[in-house]
């Protein structure tokens, strides 16, 4: 005879997988991938989750093991509408992934390994609250990433759903697609997004602090060298091949970020003063949190009897708007900028 314990053991478990699937339609497109791929969650040891953004210095759910990881066929880009970095109004624009043939996307693989299923839906649950916004902009798959050693694992990550209508793309309407050339839908596509990001304002702060915390801050504290500059013979094709891809990415951000610089300053005084106090403060913030995350780091490589990193006591300067090279009439009156409708 059936034990009531045993039952309601079951009991539990079918509860679990139940809100197991729940937690899965959350996260739009997750459960069409794992289907996909024949992969059922909770029978994994490891799962893998890929972040680009916030989430690898600050994960949803402390992960057992993270590494750094690349993604290929993708590039990032500020390609989708905040409400949280902007207003309804005006929404600012927010980071996602796109598919494209010649891009990489330098990230972290968290690694969750052995988990309950109470703590897998936990975990879950707590990634489908940080990461699906209140306006859809994502869809969810499992992709394959690479480390550092050229191991390779399936994990879940986030792209931007090109379906959604908030996604922007590259901010141009079909009319204009169909009128310009290549080389015109590149600068009015430079020129629209850099109004929006160097003018919104949100609940959680400025597009352009947004911009500096997860672009600017990264490219600065990572240079990529340009491929004649490379001399490294002991690089590998496969290493070769990714500070390549590094370098045109970071060149395609920072014609981006020197267009917002540039924008910036043709704005009125007191506007652009307004939402410079505020990127200060974030500013301050999130160099307080860098250097607390690089403690924590160094706690743990001392605890694996690791050297733990050297620290040079720089702390690194908000980007200012005089970095920008100058352009062609800087020494011209600005014009009064205008806020471009999405």
């Amino acid at each position: 005879m059936e034990e009531p314990s045993d039952r309601k053991k079951e009991f539990n478990e079918a509860a679990l997988r139940t809100e197991l699937d729940r937690v899965i339609n959350r996260l739009p497109g997750l459960k069409d991938s794992l289907a996909e791929h024949n992969i059922d969650l909770s029978k994994l040891k490891k799962v893998h989750i890929f972040g680009y953004g916030s989430l690898p210095s600050n994960p949803h759910y402390e992960p057992t093991h993270k590494e750094r990881a690349y993604l290929y066929g993708y590039r990032k880009d500020l390609c989708c509408k905040s409400v949280r970095s902007g207003t309804p109004k005006f929404p600012g624009i927010t980071m996602g992934i796109e598919e494209a043939d010649d891009g990489i996307v330098k990230g972290a693989v968290m690694e969750y390994e052995d988990l309950e299923l109470k703590e897998l839906v936990e975990m879950l649950k707590l990634f489908a609250d940080r990461e699906v916004p209140s306006v859809p902009i994502y869809r969810f798959k499992m992709v394959d990433v690479e480390m550092d050693d050229g191991k390779k694992v399936m994990a879940i990550t986030c792209v931007a759903d090109t379906s959604s209508d908030a996604y922007i793309g590259d901010a141009l309407s079909e009319d204009a697609h169909k009128k310009m050339s290549e080389e015109e839908r590149e600068e009015a596509s430079l020129y629209r997004k850099a109004a929006i990001i160097a003018q919104a304002d949100g609940p959680v702060g400025t597009n352009k602090s947004y911009m500096d915390r997860f672009i600017t801050y990264y490219i600065d504290k990572n240079p990529a060298d340009p491929p004649h500059l490379i001399k490294d013979a002991t690089l590998s094709g496969k290493e070769r091949k990714r500070k390549k891809l590094f370098y045109n990415e970071q060149q395609r951000l920072k014609k981006l970020i020197a267009a917002v610089n540039d924008f910036r300053k043709t704005m009125p005084k007191a506007e652009r003063e307004r939402l410079e106090k505020i990127e200060k403060r974030q500013w301050s913030i999130f160099i307080a949190g860098q250097n607390q995350q690089a403690a924590r780091e160094a706690e743990k490589d001392i605890e694996l009897h690791q050297t733990p990193p050297a620290n040079d006591d720089k702390t690194p300067k908000p980007p200012s708007n005089d970095d920008a090279p100058p352009k062609p009439g800087d020494g011209e009156k600005p014009r009064q900028p205008k806020r471009p409708a999405l």
